[in-house]
């Protein structure tokens, strides 16, 4: 039976750009991270079941939707409305503590079009074994990374040419992306992308820890190396640590937005960027 719920699931996870509910569920790890068989997710997506809400939190996560905005809030509302089961009961008792000032009113123009870019149609979720398969080597995934942002073909010697990397480098880097389903041979010896060009994203959070993020800072280390910095800037201060939280959300939309001038084209003064964002809470005062 399907509910306000489950439709409203069914849209938001294919607006997230996974066509099947396979899709999503393994995509994002399976089992092991839903904690719940593929029968059992069938369930939710189905209306015969309406998860709990630590797993409501869990799908929310996955499906890549940030928290406060519309898309939450409606899919929030229709678990409420499915758990009451009773439509005139939600209108005058739930849908009045709902109402309040939505976070797109506050989004700048180049959020809005920063999320456009990412839509399904220009976005690749890599799955918990690809990601890690990929970012276990920085060859591995600067060269995803170029593939992914330009359609070729490349070969062998202009990869290792471009990061300034080793030809057998780059080799063992290609068959992994190969073994991984993520780069193919168009022709003997010339590369692609095995999705065209898309940006990659990785699964959600929840499904890797502290070792992976230690193996992507290695990863973006190996390019900056190369590269030429083009802004520093700090600040200390002292601060309620909530006050600083709710700031970051402004860095981490202000971060997304540089999505708008993402291009699969070469141009005369296209380059590859990597902008990097960091904070640190140092110690109680």
């Amino acid at each position: 039976m399907i509910t306000p719920f489950s439709a409203m699931f069914v849209k938001l996870r294919k607006d997230a750009g996974f066509e099947s509910p396979y899709d999503f569920y393994h995509k994002n790890g399976g089992a092991k991270v839903l904690q719940l068989s593929f029968v059992g997710y069938l369930k939710i997506e189905k209306g015969e079941i309406l998860p709990q809400a630590k797993r409501l939190s869990l799908l929310i996560h996955l499906l890549r939707i940030k928290p406060g905005t519309e898309q939450v809030r409606g899919l929030l509302a229709a678990y409420i409305k499915t758990m009451v089961g009773d439509h005139e009961v939600f209108d005058s008792l739930f849908q009045p503590m709902m109402e309040g000032r939505r976070l797109e009113g506050s989004l700048s123009a180049l959020s809005i079009k920063a999320a456009k870019v990412l839509s399904k149609e220009r976005v690749q979720h890599l799955t918990p074994d690809q990601f890690h398969g990929v970012i276990q080597d920085p060859a591995g995934y600067w060269c995803l990374e170029v593939l992914t942002n330009d359609e070729g073909p490349w070969t062998i010697e202009t990869l290792a040419k471009l990061l300034k990397m080793s030809k057998s480098e780059i080799n063992a880097a290609m068959n992994n992306l190969k073994k991984h389903k993520l780069a193919k041979e168009k022709k003997k010896g010339e590369w692609i992308s095995a999705f065209g060009c898309r940006h990659f994203t990785a699964p959600a959070s929840l499904t890797y820890g502290e070792a992976e993020r230690e193996c992507l800072k290695k990863c973006w280390e190996t390019a900056r190396k190369n590269g030429i910095n083009l802004m520093n800037r700090a600040i200390a201060i002292r601060a309620s640590e909530a006050d600083i939280r709710n700031y970051l959300e402004h860095i981490r939309e202000a971060l997304d937005t540089a999505a708008v001038y993402a291009s699969f084209d070469r141009t005369p003064d296209s380059q590859m960027f990597l902008i990097h964002t960091q904070a640190h809470k140092l110690f109680p005062l």
